[in-house]
């Protein structure tokens, strides 16, 4: 059985490195005002939204959302634009192409839909604070998709830094 541990993701006005107790310290203060603070959390078995994000970003050159190899990390402002344009360059190609076949591998779910139900998944998606796979697995995914791009626009429209956390068990 994989793990099921959250991702956090919140805006924060201060950059540079964080190490994973302060993450942890900063998601803990922010949890009980999630929407004040904007602290975002995606669930999913083995991580594995993060993992099919960062496959279709190898399989089709995409860059900017690196971070996500992270257990800890915290953008920077330039880096927060970059994210976000990466997840929208993401979103357009899954409706285009479909799903290279790494991603349909480790997520079969998704590798079963055509690309039009895909398309279709993805701009129904609307940006949450808490994604859970059990919603299913492919609105789940653009769910946490859409929610991460809401997250990280807001912060570059506000011109603040974006925590990552992505604690291991």
């Amino acid at each position: 059985m994989s793990h099921r541990i959250p991702v956090f993701y919140m805006p924060v006005d201060v950059g540079g490195d964080v190490d994973i107790d302060v993450a942890k310290l900063l998601v803990a203060m922010a949890y009980d005002d999630r929407a004040g603070c904007q602290l975002c959390s995606s669930t999913s078995g083995g991580w594995w939204h993060p993992k099919v994000t960062l496959l279709l970003c190898e399989s089709w050159n995409v860059f900017g959302l690196e971070f996500m190899r992270s257990e800890v990390a915290c953008l920077e402002r330039r880096a927060v634009q970059r994210a976000a344009n990466a997840i929208t360059w993401i979103l357009e190609l899954v409706g285009k192409c479909g799903l290279p076949d790494p991603v349909c591998e480790l997520a079969p779910a998704l590798g079963a839909e055509r690309p039009e139900r895909l398309l279709a998944a993805a701009r129904a998606a609307e940006p949450t604070l808490e994604v859970d796979e059990h919603a299913g697995a492919v609105s789940s995914f653009f769910t946490f998709l859409v929610s991460l791009r809401q997250v990280l626009r807001d912060a570059a429209a506000a011109e603040r830094h974006v925590l990552w956390c992505a604690p291991q068990p």
